[in-house]
């Protein structure tokens, strides 16, 4: 019988001969790094080829060989050269040692490695701290902070690390500070709480840390009033909630926004969004703007009437005042499709009932204007929309209350259960609606502090 070989085993065949073949390569640049004195290269590309073939040639013999010279070599220069250095060639040291050991080839190291080694690392450290302190008190932090950092490679000890972090702490705080003085708000807080992270949450320092936290807040931040959310002039719609049967198709559209949808958007904004301003935004007491408004009849007009939100903004010790507006509302629902259903009645009969997909929208547009309390200048202003959509199922009969069907179908034909999937709905715009509004605003007043 003849055989034939399978496209795999051809497959496999191929990847073989092409190891082989890599590994070769690497084997013959490795002997001529080798030869012209390269050893780290000659030291990798023996390793690369023991990788693609374990069995190539004598170059488990050749990477020992290569491997040893190097650590002799870096254990030498190591002996003179500054702290910093010696303990990098330790690692490097290290990390060839170990590579060695994953094709198979123990390198040898003097008896005295590890002790050597470690005292390398401590004297790297305390070069390290005495360098960072030295750039703490020049006022070049990053710098400080840096070195901070490169001492992790050389597995400080429990005593190292905390005088690594007592360090670390220091150049924070005076860098906190340096920032507070330069205007530099951010920054500085950001800081502190690097600095928190480092100390115990009860410690005095801790304590002074969160000090200085408040006074960059009390110094950057940017004071807002929120005045109160109003619909458009003459655009309030009643709240009846006169949709009627939706037999005929499909009912109509309606524009204007209901007045209780623009109070429960402005109860949403205060509770949920002024009353938890971001860092650096400070909102004036909800309280004190509606008591200076409630008697002004041009209270309503503060989104076209920038002067008079600058003033009243600046009665209140505001840097900035917002004022906002729903000026468009969208409402409208949708027959998607309709059948009529039959159902057995209490009496022993058959009656019918209507089964209607109904596709709600809700959408609404906010407008909005930030004014700069002292230059009445307008900062920011814009519009926000979202809508909103879920498509419910309503039942219809003249007589529903005599049909035999279970509890959740009868529910269909009530009002309470269209009002219940309206008021999800409802919810889930004021939701959108007033993070959207918040996001915006607070991004804008963001933008003031540096």
């Amino acid at each position: 019988m003849t055989r034939f070989a399978t496209p795999l085993a051809l497959f496999l065949l191929v990847l073989a001969l092409g190891a082989c073949a890599s590994a070769r390569g690497a084997y013959d640049d490795a002997m001529e790094a080798e030869v012209s004195g390269d050893l780290p290269t000659a030291f990798d590309r023996y390793y690369t080829a023991l990788r693609r073939d374990s069995e190539i040639g004598n170059a488990r013999g050749r990477l020992r060989v290569v491997g040893e010279q190097l650590v002799e070599q870096w254990l030498g220069e190591a002996a003179l050269a500054d702290p910093i250095r010696a303990a990098d060639l330790y690692v490097g040291v290290e990390r060839h040692a170990l590579r060695a050991e994953e094709v198979g080839v123990t390198l040898g190291l003097p008896a005295t490695f590890a002790s050597d080694r470690d005292a390398a690392f401590a004297e790297a450290v305390g070069s390290i701290l005495v360098g960072a302190e030295t750039a703490r008190q020049r006022g070049e932090f990053s710098r400080a902070l840096d070195l901070l950092r490169d001492a992790e490679a050389y597995r400080p000890s429990a005593s190292d690390r905390l005088a690594l972090d007592d360090e670390a702490r220091q150049t924070y705080t005076l860098w906190a500070e340096a920032d507070l003085s330069a205007g530099q708000f951010r920054r500085a807080y950001s800081s502190t709480e690097a600095a928190l992270g480092l100390l115990a949450p009860d410690s005095p320092e801790a304590l002074a840390m969160v000090d200085l936290q408040s006074a960059i807040l009390d110094a950057g931040s940017v004071r807002v009033a929120f005045f109160p959310l109003h619909a458009e002039r003459g655009r309030y719609g009643n709240d009846d909630g006169d949709r009627g049967p939706v037999r005929g198709g499909r009912p109509g559209t309606r524009t204007e926004p209901p007045y209780s949808f623009v109070a429960d958007l402005d109860d949403v904004l205060n509770d949920d969004h002024w009353t938890r301003p971001p860092l650096f935004v400070y909102s004036a007491d909800p309280a004190e703007v509606r008591r200076l408004v409630r008697n002004e009849r041009q209270a309503d007009d503060l989104l076209d009437n920038h002067t008079l939100l600058a003033v009243f903004s600046g009665d209140l010790g505001a840097d900035l005042g917002a004022a906002f507006e729903v000026t468009d509302w969208v409402e409208t629902e949708e027959i998607r499709d309709r059948d009529t259903r039959t159902a057995e009645t209490r009496t022993g009969g058959t009656g019918t009932y209507e089964r209607i997909r109904l596709r709600l929208e809700r959408g609404a547009t906010v407008e909005y204007a930030v004014v700069d309390s002292r230059t009445r200048y307008v900062v920011c202003q814009g519009e926000v929309s979202r809508d909103v959509s879920e498509t419910i199922t309503v039942h219809e009969a003249d007589d529903w209350r005599d049909l035999q069907l279970s509890r959740e179908e009868r529910r269909r034909f009530t009002d309470d259960h269209r009002d219940e999937e309206e008021a999800e709905l409802r919810s889930e715009l004021l939701a959108a609606l007033s993070s959207a509004v918040a996001d915006r605003v607070y991004r804008c007043a963001g933008q003031r502090v540096r």
